[in-house]
């Protein structure tokens, strides 16, 4: 689509990425992708935890974070994980 930056068309590509560099689909580690792709990362990973897929049922939220905080950190950069526990934290005060 033409109409889309090339930020958004990078963190679209990269977004399955990881920490360490065995992401897909170049193998780049967190400090070499944009700050939009790794937003993107950890809002695409809680969407698909917290939305009913005809392959599973959408996890609480709570249960989702700590699925994201125990077995995919080396998915997550570390600092946007910690703002997504914080805006649902904020959330439950709420």
């Amino acid at each position: 689509n033409p109409d889309l930056s090339p930020a958004i068309k990078s963190a679209i590509l990269e977004h399955h990425e990881d920490r360490h560099g065995t992401g897909y689909p170049n193998q780049k580690k967190s400090t070499e992708l944009p700050l939009l792709t790794r937003i993107v990362t950890v809002a695409d990973i809680f969407n698909a935890l917290t939305t009913d897929r005809s392959y599973s049922k959408a996890l609480p939220v709570y249960d989702a974070l700590q699925l994201m905080k125990n077995q995919m950190a080396h998915k997550l950069d570390p600092a946007i994980f910690k703002e997504l526990i914080l805006l649902h934290s904020a959330d439950a005060l709420l």
